[in-house]
């Protein structure tokens, strides 16, 4: 007897080595949030591809697979189209100010966003064509051009500021600019004119002093010869 129950404990032992223990807890889980899904919000396609694997896993019997086909069926249930990049480029390029780039690039940008508007409410596309719109997108995106200030010149239409009508500080009568300080050329406005009058002013207090000399030497002549006589 106790030769027997040996024998029948390590045949048991060995049967329980062999069984292989599936984790079933990712594809629980993959089976009861596609239970929760609403066909309304995915593509046609994909919702049938999703039903599909659901009714697989339903119908598969644990105590006959692999730990790699429970893994490959919760990956087929969770392998729905993802359309939150191209919503994310639609919203951002959405921010965007037309006013703010040239009419040129503008227009290639808007056909591109119209064109992903339109893929990112299909109910039957495939995550390829999602992400070829976004692509296109971002790319249109990327070719913007923005305006320049004043046109398409820059600040001041590139005149010269030192020529009058510039727009910057204008030159004074004789070529000397507002602020030049002590390196200002000596021909400011009235600086000939007052050289001109303090010369004038000095040549004809000479003359009236050599007058007035002239006056007296003759005074005194006059005087002398009257006492003479």
């Amino acid at each position: 007897m106790d030769a027997a129950a040996d024998a029948l404990r390590q045949a048991t032992t060995a049967f329980n080595e062999s069984i292989v223990h599936i984790d079933a807890a990712a594809l629980d889980a993959a089976k009861r949030a596609a239970n929760g899904l609403v066909e309304s919000q995915y593509d046609r396609a994909a919702w049938a591809t999703m039903r599909e694997a659901l009714a697989a896993a339903v119908a598969t019997d644990m105590a006959h697979i692999s730990q790699s086909d429970v893994d490959a069926l919760a990956a087929r249930l969770n392998a729905r189209l993802d359309r939150g990049p191209l919503s994310d480029a639609i919203a951002s390029a959405q921010a965007l100010r037309e006013g703010d780039y040239t009419a040129e690039s503008w227009k290639a940008f808007a056909e591109a966003l119209a064109a992903a508007q339109e893929e990112c409410g299909r109910r039957s596309t495939t995550q390829g064509d999602l992400d070829k719109a976004v692509k296109a997108l971002t790319q249109a995106r990327d070719g913007l051009e923005r305006k320049q200030p004043g046109g398409g010149e820059e600040p001041g239409g590139g005149e010269d500021p030192e020529q009058p009508g510039s727009g910057g500080q204008p030159e004074r009568p004789g070529g000397v600019k507002p602020g030049a300080g002590g390196n200002a050329d000596t021909s400011k406005p009235g600086t000939a004119g007052t050289e001109t009058l303090s010369k004038t002013g000095a040549q004809t207090l000479l003359l009236a002093v050599t007058a007035c000399i002239m006056l007296a030497a003759g005074f005194s002549i006059t005087t002398a010869r009257s006492r003479r006589r």
